[in-house]
């Protein structure tokens, strides 16, 4: 057959099945696009997912704390509860220990942390607070991808940095009276502004025969971080010097 004639009997036949093939286009675009977007919006999902799961502190960051004499043995005060009486010392952190794990593979960072084994009460005119008190180095904030709502995380001596959750969680003094007598605790009307205050900050500490060691201190609020959705919004942060 002449190629001539082949053509003009391809053509006749594609004249004839005009809507099936626009059909059959059509479904093979709209199949490939279908597949396109599935794959793609699983891997979307799959990142998302990733990411919020590694965005959380509790997943990127561990922490290690050393043996304390907080829980004594009843028998034998001197010694922490659960201790082999055959060890002859218990391990400490110190500065060697630090820089071991900064080697570590992985260690983006390794920051020393000093919490107050104290019974912690913070003051601000008729208000009061009962935050946990951390000290720490200033640079170990920025480490924790930490960031100011307001003012700065540069902390010295005398100075102070609050979670984002911690001014919502003072009360009235008078109000905590009430409470004590059986009264309903109920929330302040207005959350106090913190940002340049002054705190006093009232440590009660016992000793091991019962004797009760009270200190007060000063602290200015320098900065309030942005909520993290962790522990962080309910700390507060003093430098590492004035904690020891």
């Amino acid at each position: 057959m002449p190629i001539r004639d082949l053509a003009l009997l391809v053509w006749n036949n594609l004249k004839r099945a005009r809507g099936r093939l626009i059909m059959t286009a059509l479904g093979v675009a709209i199949g490939t696009a279908a597949v396109v977007v599935l794959v793609s919006l699983g891997t979307g999902l799959r990142r998302q997912a990733e990411a919020s799961l590694m965005s959380g502190a509790g997943m990127t960051q561990l922490r290690v704390n050393a043996p304390t004499n907080f829980l004594t043995d009843l028998n034998d005060p001197s010694m922490p509860r659960g201790r082999d009486r055959d060890t002859p010392n218990w391990a400490t952190i110190d500065d060697r220990v630090l820089a071991q794990f900064r080697a570590l593979e992985g260690v983006v960072s390794v920051q020393p942390v000093e919490t107050l084994m104290a019974q912690t009460k913070v003051e601000y005119a008729k208000l009061v607070g009962h935050p946990s008190i951390w000290g720490i180095d200033p640079q170990a904030l920025q480490s924790w991808d930490l960031a100011p709502e307001s003012g700065t995380l540069d902390l010295r001596r005398g100075q102070a940095v609050i979670g984002a959750k911690v001014a919502e969680s003072f009360r009235d003094k008078d109000a905590m009276v009430n409470r004590a007598r059986g009264s309903a605790l109920s929330a302040l009307e207005s959350v106090p502004d913190l940002q340049g205050a002054t705190l006093r900050l009232r440590l009660t500490r016992f000793t091991q025969d019962g004797t009760a060691i009270e200190k007060t201190l000063r602290v200015e609020i320098v900065g309030v971080l942005r909520p993290s959705g962790w522990r962080y919004d309910h700390a507060m942060y003093i430098p590492m010097r004035d904690a020891i």
